[in-house]
C-alpha cells in the first residue's frame, strides 16, 4: 500500500461525480455538517495562538466562538475532527473487475468498462475497502461558516458546473439532492466545516 494512502486515517465520502472532479483538480474543497451543531445564528469561530505550545498540545484543534457584540466564551467551543495536514482517502462509488487478473472500476470515471466486466453492480461508497482507494487529498485549510454564506468562488471550488447567474441555487439545488435526505435541508442553514485540500496521491500516477 502506497505511503500516503497507508497515513490517511480518515475517509471522505463523495458522490462520484464530485469523486471525479477532486480526481481531476477540479473539485479542492468541500462542506460537512458540524455535529453537534452550535446554538447560535451568527457570530465569529476561531482558533487561538497556533504559537501558544501549551494551547496548541491540548486544545489544537477546537474552535472558539465571538458573538457578534465581541464576547467571547459566549457558547462552548467545538472541536474539529479535521486538522490541517491530515491526509484523507476518498470513499466513493466502485466495483470490481475480475477482466486481466483484476481490477478496481469507479463510477466517476464513467469508463465503460462496467458492462464488460459483467460486473452485477456498483459497491457504495460507504463500504468501499482502502485497498481500493485511488486518492489521497491533504487539508490546507480549515473555517468554520454557514452554509448560506458560501461564495462564488466556493461553489467553482465545491466542483459545481454553474454560472455567475444560478451559482446560489444550483449549489443549494445540488445540497438538498445530496443531504436532505439525511434531514439536513438547505433551508436550514447549517454551521459546517469548510475543508479546503489538495491531492497527495493518485493510484494512476504512481506504482507504490
Amino acid at each position: 500500500m502506497n505511503q500516503i494512502l497507508a497515513q490517511a486515517r480518515k475517509g471522505l465520502l463523495m458522490k462520484p461525480d464530485l469523486a471525479q472532479k477532486t480526481y481531476d483538480g477540479i473539485k479542492t474543497e468541500t462542506r460537512r455538517i458540524i455535529t453537534p451543531q452550535p446554538h447560535v445564528l451568527s457570530g465569529t469561530w476561531y482558533q487561538r495562538d497556533p504559537t501558544d505550545l501549551l494551547y496548541r498540545k491540548q486544545y489544537h484543534d477546537y474552535w472558539h466562538f465571538i458573538s457578534p457584540s465581541g464576547k467571547e466564551n459566549y457558547v462552548p467551543p467545538i472541536r474539529s475532527p479535521y486538522t490541517i495536514n491530515d491526509y484523507l482517502w476518498i470513499r466513493e462509488t466502485w466495483a470490481w473487475c475480475p477482466k486481466a487478473g483484476g481490477h478496481y472500476l469507479y463510477h466517476g470515471e464513467n469508463d465503460g468498462d462496467f458492462e464488460t466486466c459483467h460486473v452485477d453492480k456498483w459497491r457504495p461508497s460507504l463500504f468501499m475497502p482502502k485497498v481500493a482507494c485511488r486518492q489521497v487529498v491533504q487539508i490546507v485549510d480549515i473555517a468554520v461558516e454557514r452554509l448560506h454564506d458560501i461564495t462564488y468562488q466556493g461553489v467553482l471550488n465545491e466542483g459545481i458546473e454553474t454560472s455567475q447567474q444560478t451559482w446560489y441555487e444550483d449549489f443549494a439545488l445540488r445540497w438538498d439532492m445530496i443531504n436532505a435526505k439525511r434531514g439536513f435541508h438547505w433551508v436550514d442553514n447549517w454551521w459546517v466545516w469548510v475543508i479546503k485540500y489538495k491531492t497527495a496521491w493518485r493510484k494512476y500516477e504512481s506504482n507504490t
